[in-house]
């Protein structure tokens, strides 16, 4: 099975993207999913922030050779403020 999802968005909308990927046949594993949507729940999103996840790996059905990468990441949104 392998998997790739990069969603940027608010938690409910990066939550659906996870549970899509989970429920892709041979997607992402339902561990993975989970975990990733612990680590969502526990960010405090304040107005003008959204949540970007991206997760990426292949686990072999022989089981060797696995590889798995994630990020959570807090992103502003908007436009730039300058001050001076």
């Amino acid at each position: 099975m392998s998997w790739h999802i990069n969603n940027i968005g608010t938690k409910e909308e990066v939550n659906a993207a996870i549970d899509e990927a989970v429920g892709q046949q041979h997607g992402m594993p339902a561990k993975v999913g989970a975990y990733l949507q612990d680590v969502v729940s526990t960010i405090d999103l304040k107005p003008g922030f959204l949540v970007h996840v991206e997760s990426n790996g292949h686990r072999p059905m022989s089981g060797a050779g696995s590889s798995e990468t994630t990020k959570v990441e807090l992103i502003r949104s908007g436009p730039a403020t300058v001050t001076r």
